[in-house]
């Protein structure tokens, strides 16, 4: 990967991915199972496959692992999805969140505060909002 410095993913074409110096397609909600977070709401859910992926679109999970692979990490990313959404929903087990009640229903997460923010704490060591980083990958 030499002289590449914009390395994108995603499941659209957008400014970003156009001006990448390598693309690699993702896969939609339709086209892979999942746990799903996201900013806005305040439910953990499970995505379910209701398509295979089109094209060369992969998963994320295939692409991390193709990454982890080709970078020295070997099996370090191994798993399938439900194994992923059981290791990453385990924390919240001890709110009676688990992955069996998640391919029945989206539940509200119990850690998730009403307002983000609303503690006015981010996540960057200086605790203020940051738009931009300076740091390379």
């Amino acid at each position: 990967m030499k002289g590449w410095e914009r390395i994108t993913w995603d499941d659209t074409l957008d400014l970003a991915s156009e001006n990448a110096d390598l693309f690699l397609p993702c896969t939609t909600y339709l086209e892979m199972d999942d746990i799903i977070t996201a900013y806005g709401h305040h439910s953990v859910g499970l995505t379910r496959r209701v398509i295979p992926p089109l094209g060369e679109a992969r998963r994320d999970r295939e692409i991390l692992q193709g990454l982890a692979e080709r970078l020295g990490f070997g099996s370090a990313l191994d798993g399938e999805p439900l194994q992923w959404a059981q290791l990453l929903i385990k924390p919240l087990s001890v709110h009676g969140l688990n992955v069996d009640e998640l391919t029945r229903r989206s539940i509200k997460n119990p850690v998730q505060q009403a307002v983000p923010f609303s503690n006015r704490r981010f996540l960057p060591s200086s605790g203020k909002y940051e738009s931009l980083s300076t740091h390379r990958i």
